[in-house]
């Protein structure tokens, strides 16, 4: 049986509220918010949709942390895994997103 995982949540990333790739209003910037950037510099940046996954030194799991990756997609991550996973130390959880 797999082992649960229990680890602080990554927040969102809020969208801006005209990007048409955003499906969830409570996932985007009001237009108040967007006011606060007029005038600053930013730094714009394009989401490339993955798989989120957690490495630890035992397990990858995806997206809830809960239950280990099982998707082909994670396959070749589960590879490089193996060959990595003892020089992660057991207080750390490594978070990323899979765009193989």
């Amino acid at each position: 049986m797999a082992e649960s995982y229990m680890s602080k949540k990554y927040n969102r990333t809020m969208h801006c509220s005209t990007s048409p790739s955003s499906r969830d209003p409570d996932h985007r910037l009001s237009e108040d918010e967007m006011e606060d950037f007029i005038g600053h510099e930013i730094v714009i940046s394009s989401k490339m949709d993955g798989g989120n996954f957690c490495l630890t030194n035992s397990t990858v799991y995806a997206r809830t942390h809960a239950v280990p990756a099982d998707h082909p997609q994670f396959d070749y991550l589960k590879s490089r895994h193996a060959a990595v996973k003892h020089s992660i130390p057991s207080h750390v959880s490594i978070f990323g997103e899979v765009l193989y």
